[in-house]
């Protein structure tokens, strides 16, 4: 089961490529995978409500299908709501899936729908982030605007003060991510979406192989 996060934070990137088009790809990439291993495929697109449902299958045109709405689906909400995907797919999936969460993960809330899809599945979250949600570089006066509510704000991203404290407000986030990952033994992989997506994949699977 693949879990996408279409929220507006994912049409951000500062390099040459948006956050949800790393998405896409990734998500393409785990449909080709299971294509080829025989496996059943389905998909649940989220926003703060769920998007749509694709009930697991097997054949090729059904992959296609699933990688044609990661692809092209028009995202209705601006919001993040993981837990909203995590209590669906706890719902609709009822035998042992392997499940892939493909988020940004700029969300509070779901630890604890987390701990519950970690004991009944194996479930591996993808963490997308572009470089410039953990540093700024400094430019001067900007401003920002929160993707999904709107909310505007000026800054000085060439105060130290200010550098020091966006740095750190990410590097809490992160902390609390993969605390929250693995009290709910859950794998995580992060992807740089400026660089090439599919090597942190590879390189996961290649450890995942040699642990087991």
């Amino acid at each position: 089961m693949v879990l996408a996060d279409l929220s507006a934070s994912g049409r951000f990137g500062s390099a040459h490529r948006l956050k949800s088009a790393a998405m896409a790809e990734l998500g393409a990439l785990l449909v080709f995978s299971a294509l080829g291993n025989q496996d059943k495929v389905g998909l649940i697109l989220f926003s703060d409500e769920i998007e749509l449902f694709v009930p697991p299958r097997k054949s090729r045109s059904h992959g296609l299908r699933v990688i044609r709405e990661l692809l092209y689906h028009p995202p209705r909400r601006r919001g993040t709501d993981i837990s909203v995907a995590l209590t669906t797919l706890n719902r609709v999936q009822k035998r042992k899936a392997v499940i892939f969460l493909l988020s940004d993960f700029l969300d509070e809330g779901y630890e604890k729908i987390l701990a519950t899809v970690g004991r009944r599945h194996d479930l591996v979250a993808l963490q997308l982030f572009d470089p410039r949600e953990q540093a700024m570089e400094p430019a001067g006066l900007l401003r920002l605007e929160d993707a999904e509510t709107g909310e505007e704000i000026l800054v000085d991203s060439s105060d130290p003060r200010f550098v020091a404290a966006y740095g750190s407000a990410a590097q809490t986030r992160q902390h609390q991510l993969e605390r929250a990952l693995r009290r709910a033994g859950c794998d995580l992989v992060s992807v740089d979406v400026s660089r090439p997506v599919v090597e942190p994949l590879q390189r996961f699977f290649l450890q995942r192989g040699k642990r087991r």
